[in-house]
């Protein structure tokens, strides 16, 4: 191989050696600048490659994030405070209610302790039906006023069960201390209208000896009257005996022209 040869591979081979030309007055030609090779960036259906693709620097990833806008979130937050709000009314409303409830309790508890702690007087009549007694005391003006009564109910429409009915009203009110007046007035009442089976029977219920002597008087004679009126003699006799006693206990004992004891 000749020189020449030699000289033209070398400068072949190193771009950066000085070729000498034919002329010799050509400036030397500069060695080339190397072309950075760019990314390749794949696009997907549709897209086109830019010229000027993005970068990506690993450097920055996880530094920002992408927030998504929620659609629901006012309406999300309007429920979350009507709930709040339904549950802080509902809190309130059983407060109350606690209350009331608390203190109806106590109420019964006291009204409770109260009927339970009262002493109840066995002598006070039963006033439930709302009658109020006509006989209030021993005397003879409460009999005589309940026979009136009764009578004048008798006399309206002849109906004996509803003079019963009366009698059995005032039972309920009047003090049991009172009870022999109040039967003596219905026996008076029998035996006045003739009922004298009646007034025999309720004879038993009479404490003689709770009377008062003119009152057991009475008594005797109105007893005297039933059981002539039942035609029983012997019973009128006993009753007309005792009725004769107690007159003369009232009126006191004197001595007859005959030298028997009498009024």
């Amino acid at each position: 191989m000749s020189e020449s040869q030699v000289n033209q591979t070398s400068n072949n081979q190193n771009p950066s050696v000085t070729r000498e030309t034919s002329s010799g007055d050509n400036p030397p030609i500069s060695p080339a600048t190397p072309i950075q090779k760019q990314p390749t960036i794949m696009p997907g259906a549709g897209a086109t490659v830019t010229e000027d693709p993005v970068q990506f620097d690993s450097a920055h990833i996880g530094t920002r994030t992408v927030k998504r806008q929620d659609l629901f979130a006012a309406q999300n937050q309007a429920a979350s405070e009507k709930k709040a709000k339904n549950a802080k009314t509902r809190k309130k409303v059983f407060i109350v209610l606690g209350v009331i409830l608390g203190v109806a309790l106590v109420g019964l508890g006291v009204w409770l302790a109260v009927m339970l702690t009262s002493p109840k007087n066995d002598s006070e009549p039963d006033d439930s039906s709302g009658i109020e007694a006509t006989i209030t005391d021993g005397s003879d003006d409460g009999i005589s006023k309940m026979l009136a009564l009764a009578q004048a109910k008798y006399d309206s429409n002849k109906r004996i069960v509803e003079v019963d009915q009366l009698f059995a009203d005032e039972a309920a009110v009047t003090n049991p201390d009172y009870l022999n007046q109040l039967h003596l007035a219905q026996i008076l009442f029998y035996t006045g209208n003739g009922f004298y089976q009646q007034s025999a029977d309720l004879s038993d219920k009479i404490d003689t000896d709770k009377l008062p002597l003119s009152q057991k008087g009475t008594f005797y004679d109105a007893m005297y009257s039933t059981y002539n009126g039942l035609k029983d003699s012997v019973k009128a006799g006993e009753y007309f005996a005792l009725s004769y006693e107690v007159q003369v206990e009232i009126q006191g004992y004197d001595e007859g022209e005959d030298g028997r004891d009498g009024i």
